[in-house]
C-alpha cells in the first residue's frame, strides 16, 4: 500500500473522531455565525488532528502549513452548511438533510484527498 493511502486512512479516522466522537454541543450550535467560538474551536481541533497525522510523514513545517489550510477550509465548509441549514431547517428524517450532510462530508474528504495530492504529486 502506498504512503498516500495510509495518510488518507489516518485522515478518515481523524475526521470521524473529531466530527462525531469529540464534537461538543457548543461547537455545533453557532457554526452558522461567522467567527463563532464553537465553529472556530471545532475547525481548530481538525487542524490539530491534521498536524498530528502529517507531522510523522512530512515534517513539522509542512504539517503546520497543511494544518492551517485544513482549519480554514474545514471552518468554511461547516459555516456554509450550517448557514444553509439555519436559514432552511430540515429534519434528519428528510432526504434534503442527508444530501446536505453527505455533501458536507464529501467536501471534507476531498480536502484530505487534495492535501495528499499536494504532498505526494
Amino acid at each position: 500500500m502506498s504512503i498516500e493511502f495510509v495518510v488518507l486512512a489516518f485522515f478518515m479516522v481523524k475526521h470521524y473522531l473529531i466530527d462525531y466522537a469529540l464534537q461538543m454541543r457548543y461547537m455545533f450550535k453557532d457554526k452558522h455565525i461567522y467567527g463563532g467560538e464553537g465553529g472556530i474551536s471545532h475547525a481548530s481541533l481538525h487542524g490539530l488532528g491534521t498536524f498530528g497525522v502529517l507531522v510523522a510523514f512530512v515534517g513539522f513545517q509542512t504539517a503546520v502549513v497543511f494544518a492551517v489550510f485544513d482549519t480554514v477550509i474545514h471552518y468554511h465548509i461547516d459555516y456554509i452548511k450550517s448557514s444553509i441549514n439555519y436559514k432552511n431547517p430540515v429534519s434528519p428524517y428528510t432526504q434534503q438533510y442527508w444530501i446536505m450532510h453527505g455533501l458536507d462530508q464529501a467536501a471534507h474528504f476531498m480536502t484530505y484527498v487534495f492535501i495528499c495530492w499536494l504532498i505526494y504529486r
